[in-house]
């Protein structure tokens, strides 16, 4: 499933004209994200905001939080935190 969102993202950056390399991991989510920032020596990182409070999501708030801040200060990479866009139209 995973490997099908990424390539999902690959497709709407390109037709929006943005390079884009998807890359898939195995471990713990939030050491393998830190990792390949400091690897790839990121400018940015890119993270959703969960939907909610739920079982069902990898990070609630406060944890997902606590990756930004230590993505930031072990790779010097900036953190942008997006929130869902409704994209239904009426």
């Amino acid at each position: 499933m995973g490997e099908f969102i990424l390539l999902e993202a690959e497709n709407q950056a390109e037709e929006h004209g943005v390079a884009s390399e998807g890359i898939v991991r195995q471990g713990k989510i939030g050491e393998e994200i830190l990792e390949l920032c400091k690897e790839l020596e990121a400018d940015y990182v890119t993270l959703g905001r969960p939907r909610g409070e739920v079982e069902s999501d990898f990070f609630t708030h406060p944890m997902l939080d606590e990756l930004g801040g230590k993505i930031k200060s072990e790779s010097n990479a900036q953190v942008v935190y997006v929130r869902e866009v409704d994209t239904n139209e009426d």
